[in-house]
């Protein structure tokens, strides 16, 4: 019987709600259900609130999948907007096709993340990227992604967030199949009221990593295993330099000590960095370098500052000094120099 029919035989009248059925027994010529039981309000009721109850689960139903359809439908359109942007991003690849709303340079940039002789001991390669908002090895470092959707575009132009190493092999698991990081983890609960703090919207954002790969294990502390391999930490900074050329963005932000170690002997203007990693050295050579050119994005000048690592922000902002500010509003002070940097070099 179709959906919203109504029966003529067996005594019994059907109707359904979008795949939910209620039976509803027809009413004899005395006043009783036929053939079966007396009708009493107290019974009329019962089966008012049952299909109630059956129609509310229903509206939820239906209510998330709009949802996720509006997300979608998000995702897609802000795809279309930013086309040009990505176009630009693929043709920085090599790629000389013309692409649709579908693709994305983040897509290429997972695929050749790996380095190409193998991980160091104490390191794994990732399996699969996670499909919704995770930094870069991990995800694909865009905020808003979402399984089923189209990916947000690649901010070209925007602001890339560098952070050390991704996690842990089993932090990793956890967060592929919850589809996301965790939006309660240090690192996005510190960092997210930041970048709010300082206007940066933050699907103008790249969220990656300096080293690929994770920590064998479950350990998410201390140094970095592969850091010890030369040609790893050469495949890591050949391929910072690959992202930021996709890129180009006006803004980079490091965070934690050692992030700004890694990449320092990437420009001659972060030579200042290139001594032993800590916060009271960045905030003497100056946190905040403008006209930072890298190797591969000649006359493409950047501006960096070096941030307390989000997952440590509340144990050891307290130690930044900028410009006679301390703590918070030293890293606050930071960020309006950067954008006084950046409008500068687009005026």
């Amino acid at each position: 019987m179709a959906a919203g029919s109504y029966g003529s035989t067996g005594g019994t009248l059907t109707g359904s709600l979008v795949g939910y059925t209620a039976p509803w027994p027809m009413l004899g010529a005395r006043g009783s259900l036929v053939g079966v039981i007396p009708v009493t309000p107290r019974r009329i009721s019962r089966y008012l609130a049952r299909w109630s109850s059956q129609a509310r689960a229903t509206a939820l139903v239906l209510r998330s999948r709009v949802e996720a359809a509006r997300r979608c439908l998000a995702g897609a359109c802000g795809t279309r907007r930013r086309l040009q942007e990505n176009v630009t991003a693929q043709t920085a690849l090599g790629n000389n096709r013309v692409s649709f709303m579908t693709d994305n340079p983040v897509r290429e940039l997972w695929q050749r993340h790996a380095p190409p002789l193998g991980y160091p001991d104490g390191v794994v390669g990732i399996e699969l990227p996670i499909a919704g908002t995770a930094f870069f090895p991990g995800g694909y470092g865009l905020w808003g992604a979402e399984a089923g959707c189209p990916l947000p575009a690649f901010p070209v132009g925007g602001v890339m967030v560098v952070g050390h190493d991704f996690h842990s092999e089993s932090g990793y698991r956890e967060s592929l199949s919850r589809g996301r990081e965790s939006p309660s983890q240090p690192t996005w609960r510190n960092l997210l009221p930041l970048l709010s703090a300082a206007g940066i919207p933050p699907h103008r954002c790249f969220f990656t990593n300096f080293y690929m790969g994770l920590r064998a294990g479950r350990a998410t502390t201390g140094p970095f295993p592969g850091a010890a391999s030369a040609v790893f930490k050469a495949h890591c900074r050949s391929f910072f330099l690959e992202q930021f050329r996709v890129q180009r963005p006006n803004l980079v932000l490091t965070l934690g000590i050692n992030t700004p170690h890694a990449i320092a002997p990437l420009a001659p203007r972060l030579a200042g960095w290139a001594p032993a990693p800590g916060l009271r050295r960045l905030d003497d050579a100056g946190p905040v370098q403008s006209r930072v050119e890298f190797d591969t994005a000649p006359g493409h000048p950047t501006t960096v500052v070096a941030l307390t690592h989000p997952s440590l922000r509340p144990a050891a902002v307290r130690h930044r000094r900028y410009r006679g500010q301390v703590g918070h509003h030293a890293e606050l002070a930071m960020f309006r120099d950067a954008q006084a940097a950046i409008d500068l070099a687009v005026a």
